[in-house]
């Protein structure tokens, strides 16, 4: 199991940024986070009133310049259920940093038991420590599509918003102490955060226009969320197009092979059933090439099973995985680490205390199609 934080990839990556590179993506952040509302609101209304489908086209415009980065509570990792409380929890501690590893880039790390991470890596630490208006505001995405008469299927509250007073690095936010202000009011985000889990919301850094710039901190929906819902639409759609090639390909093998048994058969008109085949699972091949719009990025932890004979399939976990890696099949748990985002809300919903977030053994590539062109800013977000 690796827990150990890799500072000096991350200070190779982060060298690669000048100040200035800095500077003029914060200002586009910025830009963006000001009329962010006036903006996607303008997009809705042309896709509602005069060109269907026009907030697609809007997002696959905007793809990799905008998206969300995935994080997780501290509650989820902690092993033990009885200290997921505020009263009961124990703290991460200071964790000084070796100096044959010491960089310009961290400061220190935060250890609690063998769990060592950066500030930026678990929601809590990374708020006390961002420049984050006190107010909690009202989620646009909620409000939007509630307004359109289609409310939260999963019936979360408005409020549950953290924007940041200016847009931030999150590269430099791990270098930050936690600001005073915000420790006072540590315990009321602590029960936010709690209280966004308990409902199924999943903790997102929403960015633009690359992952390490931060404008908002946001509790996500899977069926209101401008980030969250398209994501999830693709990779339902990515799903299909990828049983109907392999629905082809049998049938396209069965044909060949009744064509070699069966020499008598017209071989011109099956010819031509073939090429129309062949022309359908390149349509479809087409289609999963195509990229996602908006992009999520991974966080830097990954959920296992401690003990496979400890889950009883009951499948509360399937029903809180909004990213496809755990789903119920013939009554049995199926789960896949590679569609594993860390958003640890399988992890406290466990009735056998089975699941626990684990640090990602090695950085990957962001998203699911090599194509894409958008590069993590540091290993620990993968």
């Amino acid at each position: 199991m690796n827990k150990n934080f890799d500072s000096k990839m991350h200070q190779q990556q982060y060298k690669s940024r000048s100040i200035g590179r800095i500077r003029l993506a914060l200002i586009g952040t910025t830009i963006w986070g000001l009329f962010e509302v006036g903006i996607l609101s303008f997009v809705w209304f042309i896709d509602k009133h005069l060109m269907p489908n026009f907030h697609s086209y809007f997002m696959k415009f905007i793809h990799g310049k905008f998206g969300g980065i995935v994080i997780p509570f501290e509650q989820n990792l902690e092993t033990d259920p009885k200290k997921r409380t505020w009263k009961t929890r124990i703290k991460f501690k200071k964790n000084k940093i070796p100096q044959e590893r010491k960089n310009p880039i961290n400061k220190y790390l935060l250890k609690k038991g063998e769990m060592v991470i950066l500030p930026n890596e678990e929601i809590l630490n990374l708020t006390i420590r961002s420049k984050l208006n006190v107010n909690v505001a009202e989620c646009f995405c909620r409000k939007y599509t509630k307004e359109q008469g289609d409310p939260c299927k999963i019936s979360a509250p408005l409020r549950t918003c953290l924007t940041l007073s200016l847009p931030e690095s999150i590269d430099q936010i791990s270098q930050k102490e936690p600001r005073v202000d915000l420790i006072k009011k540590e315990e009321l985000l602590y029960n936010l955060f709690k209280k966004c889990e308990e409902i199924g919301l999943v903790h997102q850094v929403i960015y633009m226009p690359s992952p390490n710039y931060a404008y908002v901190i946001c509790n996500c929906c899977p069926c209101c969320c401008e980030v969250l819902e398209p994501f999830i639409k693709w990779k339902k759609e990515k799903e299909l197009h990828q049983q109907l090639i392999r629905t082809l390909k049998i049938k396209k093998r069965i044909i060949e092979e009744n064509l070699l048994k069966n020499s008598n058969n017209n071989q011109i008109q099956i010819s031509i059933i073939l090429k129309k085949i062949d022309k359908r699972i390149k349509m479809h091949s087409i289609c999963l090439t195509k990229p996602v719009a908006p992009i999520i990025a991974k966080s830097v932890f990954i959920t296992q099973n401690q003990t496979p004979d400890k889950c009883i399939n009951c499948g509360i976990c399937a029903s809180r995985c909004y990213f496809g890696s755990r789903i119920m099949i013939n009554g049995k748990l199926s789960y896949n680490p590679e569609d594993c985002y860390g958003c640890g809300l399988c992890v406290n919903t466990c009735p056998t205390n089975n699941i626990e977030l684990i640090r990602r053994k090695f950085p990957k590539s962001m998203g699911n199609n090599s194509k894409i062109g958008i590069k993590h800013t540091h290993p620990h977000r993968s």
